[in-house]
């Protein structure tokens, strides 16, 4: 069900270039990979403006819901 509804709905939903750089699933993707990439880019970015936005968006368990609670 979590692949229909990421094949679906959730990926036609999203602009490709918000999606560009992904750490998941790949060879040469790891969490210290992504950590040094978004630190790297915020602190580019608060050089220019003085916040920034961002969204982080996990697929692979979006939907695993602990019925019990």
């Amino acid at each position: 069900m979590e692949k229909i509804v990421k094949r679906n709905w959730l990926l036609p939903a999203i602009p490709n270039e918000w999606v560009c750089d992904q750490f998941g699933f790949r060879p040469t993707g790891n969490t210290t990979y992504a950590l040094t990439f978004i630190l790297h880019h915020v602190t580019a970015m608060l050089e220019h403006c003085e916040y920034v936005r961002f969204m982080l968006i996990g697929f692979s368990k979006a939907i695993d819901v602990d019925h019990s609670v």
